[in-house]
């Protein structure tokens, strides 16, 4: 992600052009007729990229690759500690050289898009919900509350993943 190879165009422009001009304090994307009120589910995208911006002090398309390569070993945790909850130890350890080859990390890790943020909170919600069906402590239920809101910001197509989590926990408390 250092190099970034590719220049932004359509969605990942206007997501990031957003964010850079609501840091200057001017919301005209957000107005009736703007790119943001066309498009409202890149809203949350677009809100917390200006958090970053305002965080890092940069607004650099480069923050967004280094965020988005530190969910790469997050996603990798998880994944592994998601498998040993379902199906033990030796199915995780067989989970890690599948997982570390996930090509869609490594191609879009530069991107200005949250599918990367948001599959590794995917994966952080599935292991709190396992956690909490399997140990009944609220804390597991309280971060995954929290989990899912920030995963629904990024990317809205995280809605179906949240479906499947219900029925499992309907189907658990069943």
């Amino acid at each position: 992600v250092s190099v970034v190879p590719y220049h932004m165009e359509g969605d990942q422009a206007i997501v990031w052009q957003s964010a850079v001009f609501a840091l200057q304090g001017n919301f005209s994307m957000y107005g009736h007729g703007g790119q943001m009120f066309i498009y409202p589910q890149q809203q949350g995208l677009s809100f917390l990229y200006e958090m970053l911006f305002r965080l890092t002090g940069s607004t650099s398309q480069q923050m967004i690759g280094y965020v988005n390569a530190s969910m790469a070993p997050l996603t990798i945790f998880f994944g592994y500690q998601c498998v040993k909850e379902i199906a033990g130890t030796k199915a995780a350890v067989r989970f890690l050289p599948l997982m570390m080859l996930c090509l869609p990390y490594i191609i879009y890790s530069p991107y200005v898009y949250g599918d990367i943020p948001s599959i590794s909170l995917s994966f952080v919600l599935l292991w709190t919900i396992l956690k909490f069906c399997n140990t009944m402590k609220y804390r597991y239920a309280v971060v995954a509350c929290i989990v899912a809101a920030l995963a629904l910001i990024y990317r809205k197509n995280i809605w179906i993943f949240l479906l499947g989590a219900l029925i499992g926990l309907a189907y658990q408390a069943w």
